[in-house]
C-alpha cells in the first residue's frame, strides 16, 4: 500500500509526508491475494493495462470529476464501536 501511496504522491505532484498511517481497523485481514487468473478462467477476460497505466487513469479521472466524489467525503471517516465501548473511527 505504501508503495502505491507514494506512486500516488508522485502522480500528483505531492510530497510523501502527506502520507499518515494508522491503527488496524477491528476485522482486518492481515494478507490479501488477488489475482487476475479466475476472471481469464471464467470470463475470458484479460487484463488490458499495466498497474502503473491503470493507476494514472484512476488519478486523472479523480483530478477530472472532483465535484462527484467530494460530496462522498464525509464517508470517509467510519465510526465503529471499540472492544473497550469506545467509538473510533476509521
Amino acid at each position: 500500500i505504501l508503495t502505491i501511496a507514494k506512486m500516488i504522491a508522485d502522480m500528483t505532484g505531492k510530497p510523501e509526508s502527506l502520507i499518515s498511517f494508522m491503527e488496524d481497523r477491528p476485522g482486518q485481514v492481515r494478507h490479501h491475494i488477488s489475482s487476475t487468473k479466475k476472471a481469464e478462467t471464467i470470463l475470458g477476460i484479460q487484463p488490458g493495462r499495466k498497474f502503473e497505466e491503470g493507476l494514472e487513469q484512476t488519478v486523472s479521472w479523480y483530478a477530472d470529476n472532483r465535484k462527484w466524489w467530494e460530496r462522498l467525503l464525509p464517508m470517509r471517516r467510519i465510526s465503529i464501536l471499540g472492544k473497550n465501548g469506545n467509538c473510533e473511527y476509521y
